[in-house]
């Protein structure tokens, strides 16, 4: 039976007590690679719209979140770091509007600066 990744996230948050999830992979641009091997599965957003399932487990783990950004040109050469930065920010920002605003603010930048010492 497959499983969509929001619920084997869950289960290793769970069952496996992992720490941290990185949301780094998760943003696109979507690269043929990561589509062969995760599947449509990885997107959180449908569009402009939360899929439910990731909404769920954001608001039920929201202390084990970490928002990161992993882009580079991705095989397009009209591809800049701050055009990339720019889709990325949006894909997030929208992500975390539809979130309670305490778990949107943890996600965004609590647990990272309660992991990296920042506060």
């Amino acid at each position: 039976m497959e499983r969509s990744l929001d619920f084997l996230i869950r289960r290793g948050l769970d069952e496996i007590q992992v720490k941290y999830f990185d949301l780094a992979l998760l943003h696109p641009p979507w690269t043929s690679a990561r589509r062969r091997i995760f599947g449509s599965a990885t997107r959180i957003l449908n569009g402009q719209v939360i899929h439910e399932g990731w909404r769920q487990l954001f608001e039920s783990y929201p202390e084990r979140f970490l928002l990161g950004f992993a882009f580079g040109a991705q095989g397009n050469p009209l591809n800049t770091p701050q055009s990339m930065a720019k889709e990325v920010g949006g894909y997030f920002r929208t992500m975390l509007a539809q979130l309670t605003s305490t778990t949107a603010r943890k996600i965004a930048y609590e647990n990272a600066e309660e992991v990296y010492k920042l506060r």
